[in-house]
């Protein structure tokens, strides 16, 4: 049976690929055309209200929402997310990865690879490792490794593993390494050092949890420094973490309550605030 929903080019596969209980099975290079208006809107709206109906994932399998296999799949918050990403113009690209990684030079967007394999070294017990992410700039790669908020934990031997697996492949550029959701201790048990001067070309390794990367997504949308399609696509990548339960911003009861001293309390006068 074909399945047809108005997705992304990439991002329909992964959907699709959830009948059969498995990832796309390709690992393409893929560059979008960045002033197009990213697909797949449509299906993360009726997702996200409910309208997107249920499905049978198996055949043995109850029929779910698609918003309960969506939770389930960290696979499809890569995609969601990640694939709005690349839609960004490159100086919003530049300034959020700079953010998250603490500087570089993001400026010249060239390519993104969804779960890339990479070989280890012979005697590895592990012969392959598989990053969620690779974003390819013309002055360097990031690597990206993604857990959703009620997915499993880092752990910083994956890290090193993926680490080691991209030096075996490419040695010729500069990597940077960011690791998004369920931190846990995993950076506390890192030895930094020793990662470095094993890979010379490894520049850093960063951390974020979710929250705040949606808080800092939210902030720059507010800032009225973005073109029509950036706000949109910034909107959309939003929405996609929602589904997750990622809120961009936390209101607290000590808050609302100094807000209610200064004035009288709608969603306008909560939303400026914010």
């Amino acid at each position: 049976m074909a399945w047809v929903f108005r997705l992304g080019k990439f991002e329909g596969l992964c959907y699709a690929s959830l009948i059969n209980k498995h990832r796309p099975n390709f690992h393409s290079h893929y560059r979008p055309n960045k002033r197009e208006k990213p697909e797949g809107s449509s299906m993360l709206n009726a997702i996200i209200h409910g309208k997107a109906g249920r499905i049978n994932a198996g055949q043995d399998s109850k029929s779910l929402s698609w918003r309960q296999l969506y939770k389930q799949r960290e696979d499809l918050l890569t995609a969601a997310f990640f694939s709005r990403f690349s839609y960004l113009s490159g100086l919003v690209q530049h300034r959020l990865l700079k953010s998250w990684l603490g500087g570089g030079d993001f400026t010249e967007f060239k390519s993104i690879e969804y779960w890339p394999r990479y070989e280890l070294p012979e005697g590895d017990k592990r012969k392959l490792v598989e990053p969620d992410l690779l974003l390819r700039f013309g002055a360097c790669d990031v690597l990206v490794e993604v857990k959703p908020p009620e997915g499993g934990m880092q752990r910083h031997e994956q890290w090193e593993k993926e680490i080691e697996g991209y030096f075996v492949q490419d040695d010729t550029k500069e990597l940077y390494f960011l690791a998004i959701g369920q931190l846990g201790n995993a950076l506390n048990d890192l030895d930094m050092d020793s990662l470095r001067e094993k890979h010379e070309r490894l520049k850093t390794l960063k951390t974020q949890d979710w929250q705040p990367v949606a808080h800092q997504i939210y902030q720059l949308k507010k800032t009225q420094q973005l073109d029509a399609q950036d706000k949109r696509i910034v909107e959309d990548m939003l929405q996609a973490l929602e589904l997750y339960g990622v809120r961009a911003y936390e209101l607290k009861w000590s808050e609302i309550k100094a807000l209610y001293a200064k004035q009288i309390l709608n969603m306008n006068a909560i939303s400026t605030w914010l």
